[in-house]
């Protein structure tokens, strides 16, 4: 499986499942990060958002490892991100 078409399969199935996010990009090392805005945390962490990742990719049959997670934060009125950024094995 090409780099588009992991990168498509992704964002297919996230979509399917009703799994919000606002973002997935692909790195130059070929890694997938995804991102998703909040403004108030409401419980959920960035070690949250990558469990929650990983658990939709492997219900979605995609074998992922989580690299790391990261908080974007940025003061109002910016949006403010998780990010899980993912590795998927072939």
């Amino acid at each position: 499986m090409n780099k588009g078409t992991k990168k498509k399969k992704i964002t297919k199935k996230f979509l399917e499942e009703n799994f919000f996010f606002d973002k997935v990009s692909r790195t130059r090392d070929g890694t997938f990060k995804i991102r998703k805005a909040f403004f108030y945390r409401g419980g959920m962490t960035a070690s949250g958002w990558g469990r929650k990742v990983i658990s939709q990719l492997r219900e979605a049959g995609i074998d992922a490892r989580l690299v790391r997670t990261e908080e974007e934060w940025k003061e109002w009125p910016k949006t403010s991100y998780f990010m899980a950024e993912v590795e998927i094995k072939q």
